[in-house]
C-alpha cells in the first residue's frame, strides 16, 4: 500500500530514514542516515527541505536551511580538524556560500585566532581578498602617553643608624616640599624633542626606614646618619599625559628630572617597551603599555640636603604608563598611491643592523588589485607625455636629416589600482632571516670539514694510546712487573685501557633564524619588536617575508607572494679581540 504517516524505510542501497511519509515519499519531519551522513529536519517531496542539521561524515556539520536537498538559505558550517575549527555562518544557494557571510578559523586545541573574512560570498568563493603586500616602515602616529600610578620612594635624612635601625627616627624627618617631577621626550639622536610635561608630587606616607642590611652597607657613609625612605604620589584625580608627535621611535626614552625647591635633585633616562601579551590582548598589537618598578634616579648634589649629596641608595621611581599606537583605519574605497617595487623592498632596511640590536619597525597593506578602463583625462595626459617626449628628440637631431613618419603613441593600456581590504583578518606572515645560500653552504662545510678533522684527530689519538699501551704493557711484562704506568694511571699487564667515547660533534651554525610571526587585522599588518640574534655573522643577509596562513576549509586562498628584504648585519663584538685603532686624523692644509 501507499507510505503515509510515520514510519521506517531501508532501501536497497542502505539509506534509512525514520519519519513522517506522504504518498510514499518522505515529507514532514525526519531522521535520513545514508553512507555521506546523518540528516535530521524537514522534508518536502522526498527531498531536505526546509530546516534540517546535517552531520557529514569525515567533513563537519550544517545546521540551517535547506531547498531540494541543497544548503540553501540562513545556515552554519562547521568543519572541525585535528588543528583547526572552521565556521562559516551566512547565506547559503545551490549548496555553495552565496550572499553575506562571515568566516572563522581557530586552533583546535589553543583556539587562537586564524583567518576571517566578513562580506560578500559568490558560488562558495568571497568576492575578493588581498592579493598584494604593500610594505613600507612604520611611522608610530600622535597621540598621549598616560602615565598611571607614578610614585617616587625618595631616601631622606634621618636621625642617628642606632635610631633609624629601631624604627624611632620617624619623627625626626623633615617633609620636603615643592617635589616636582618632569618628564621630556627624547628623540632618535639622543637629542631633547621639546615634548615636556610636569607635575607636582605630594607625599603620602611616613618615612620607613631602610633594611638593617641596607644601613650595614652604608654604615661608613653614614655615621651619624641613617636613610629612610618618603613616598610621593601625584595628588590625587590628577592624570598625567604627555603628547607625543608622529614618528617618535619605539619604544620610548623619556628624560626624567626630580627638582627640590627648583634645584634638579635626581636625573635619569628611562626606557618604555613594548609589552607582548597585553599589546596582543588589546586586538592590533600596536599599543604601547607596561610598569616601571624602582627604578633609580640618578643623584645630583643640591642645596636641597643642606649641600650635601645625600647617601645611597638613589630615589626610585614606579610608574605604569599605555599609549595607543593604533595607525588610523583604512579606507576600502580609497586607491593606494604607492605600493612596494622591488627597488623600493631593497631601499626599505639598508642601514646597519647590529647582533641585538632592535629591527625597525615595518607595517604592511593588504591590498588587491582591479583593472579598468583609462579616463579621458588618463589618455590625454598619456597623449601629451608622448608629444612632449617627440619634441625633445626632434631637437637633438641634425639637420639635413631626412624626417622620419611621424610616431604614434602606444594605446594605454588597461589601469591597475590597489585598494586596502579591510574585511580581513589573520593572514599570518612569518619573518626569516636568511644568510645567503653561498655564505650558508660555506660555513656549514668550514664547520663540517673542523668537525671531521676533529674526530680524525681523536681517532689518530686513540691510535697512538693504545699502541702507547701495548708497547708499556710489553716492556712491563718483559721486565717482570705486574702492572705499567701509562701517564698518570697504573694498569695491569696485558689489560689495555677503556676506549674512550667519540665525543659529539659540536651543532652546526645557524645560517637562519625565525624572528616572529605576525597576523594581519583589519587590512593592516605590524611587523615590531624584533631583535637581531646575538649569533649573526657580520655580511649581507636577507629577511624574508612569506604567508604561511591555514587554508580555510571553505576555499583555496593564495598567498601573497614571498618577500626578501636585504640587511647588513654586524656581527656582535669579540670580547677577547682588542679593538681596532681608531683612523688616523686628517691632516690640516
Amino acid at each position: 500500500g501507499e507510505m503515509s504517516g510515520q514510519g521506517t524505510y531501508i532501501s536497497a542501497t542502505g539509506e534509512h530514514y525514520q519519519g513522517q511519509f506522504v504518498g510514499n515519499q518522505r515529507h514532514g519531519v525526519g531522521h535520513l542516515k545514508t553512507s555521506t551522513g546523518d540528516y535530521e529536519g524537514q522534508f518536502a517531496a522526498h527531498k531536505m527541505s526546509g530546516q534540517g542539521n546535517m552531520l557529514y561524515l569525515d567533513v563537519g556539520r550544517y545546521e540551517g536551511q535547506w531547498v531540494e536537498s541543497k544548503r540553501s538559505g540562513s545556515g552554519s558550517m562547521t568543519w572541525e580538524g585535528s588543528e583547526s575549527v572552521d565556521v562559516y555562518e551566512g547565506e547559503w544557494a545551490d549548496d555553495k556560500a552565496h550572499g553575506k557571510g562571515r568566516f572563522a578559523s581557530q586552533g583546535a586545541s589553543d583556539g587562537a585566532a586564524g583567518y576571517e573574512r566578513a562580506g560578500t560570498w559568490i558560488e562558495g568563493d568571497p568576492e575578493y581578498v588581498a592579493t598584494t603586500l604593500a610594505l613600507s616602515k612604520w611611522v608610530p602616529p600622535a597621540g598621549p602617553l598616560v602615565l598611571r600610578e607614578l610614585c617616587v620612594r625618595r631616601p631622606v635624612a634621618a636621625a642617628s643608624v642606632v635610631e633609624a635601625a629601631q624604627g624611632e627616627a620617624e619623627s625626626a624627618v623633615t617633609e620636603e616640599v615643592g617635589l616636582a617631577l618632569s618628564l621630556t621626550v627624547i628623540d632618535a639622536d639622543g637629542e631633547v624633542e621639546g615634548y615636556t610635561t610636569t607635575v607636582s608630587l605630594v607625599s603620602v606616607e611616613a618615612p620607613s626606614t631602610l633594611p638593617a642590611a641596607v644601613l650595614e652597607d652604608h654604615l661608613e657613609a653614614a655615621v651619624d646618619e641613617a636613610l629612610a625612605y618618603m613616598t610621593y604620589q601625584v595628588a590625587p584625580g590628577v592624570e598625567v599625559s604627555l603628547s607625543l608627535p608622529e614618528g617618535v621611535p619605539r619604544p620610548l626614552r623619556l628624560e626624567v628630572s626630580l627638582r627640590a625647591s627648583e634645584a634638579v635633585v635626581a636625573t635619569a633616562e628611562i626606557v618604555l617597551e613594548e609589552n607582548g601579551g597585553e599589546a596582543a590582548a588589546a586586538g592590533t598589537g600596536a599599543v604601547l603599555v607596561g610598569h616601571l618598578s624602582d627604578t633609580p634616579l640618578s643623584e645630583v648634589p643640591s642645596d636641597a640636603y643642606g649641600g650635601e649629596t645625600p647617601p645611597a641608595p638613589a630615589a626610585m621611581l614606579s610608574l605604569s604608563y599605555y599609549a595607543a599606537d593604533e595607525p588610523p583605519p583604512l579606507e576600502p574605497a580609497e586607491a593606494l598611491t604607492e605600493i612596494s617595487t622591488q627597488e623600493s623592498l631593497e631601499k626599505l632596511l639598508n642601514e646597519e643592523m647590529g647582533a641585538g640590536s632592535r629591527i625597525p619597525a615595518l607595517t604592511g597593506i593588504c591590498l588587491r588589485a582591479i583593472e579598468r578602463e583609462p579616463t579621458e583625462e588618463e589618455v590625454a595626459a598619456h597623449e601629451a607625455a608622448f608629444a612632449e617626449a617627440q619634441a625633445a628628440a626632434a631637437k637633438g637631431k641634425k639637420k639635413g636629416k631626412v624626417e622620419e613618419a611621424e610616431a604614434v603613441p602606444e594605446p594605454l593600456g588597461p589601469m591597475r589600482e590597489f585598494y586596502p581590504v579591510v574585511n580581513e583578518n589573520g593572514r599570518q606572515i612569518d619573518v626569516t632571516l636568511r644568510l645567503p645560500e653561498d655564505v650558508a653552504v660555506s660555513m656549514l662545510e668550514a664547520a663540517a670539514a673542523v668537525a671531521q678533522e676533529a674526530a680524525n684527530n681523536f681517532e689518530a689519538a686513540q691510535a697512538s694510546k693504545a699502541e702507547a699501551a701495548a708497547a708499556a704493557s710489553a716492556a712491563a711484562e718483559e721486565a717482570g712487573a705486574t702492572t705499567y704506568v701509562l701517564g698518570e694511571e697504573n694498569f695491569d699487564v696485558g689489560v689495555m685501557p677503556p676506549v674512550e667515547q667519540t665525543p659529539e660533534a659540536p651543532p652546526p651554525p645557524r645560517v637562519k633564524w625565525h624572528l616572529g610571526s605576525f597576523p594581519s587585522v583589519a587590512g593592516r599588518l605590524l611587523l615590531r619588536g624584533m631583535i637581531v640574534p646575538d649569533d649573526v655573522p657580520t655580511g649581507q643577509a636577507s629577511m624574508e617575508l612569506r604567508e604561511t596562513t591555514k587554508q580555510p576549509a571553505i576555499f583555496e586562498l593564495q598567498p601573497f607572494e614571498t618577500v626578501h628584504l636585504p640587511v647588513n648585519l654586524v656581527a656582535m663584538p669579540n670580547p677577547d679581540e682588542p679593538e681596532p685603532p681608531p683612523p688616523p686624523a686628517k691632516k690640516g692644509k
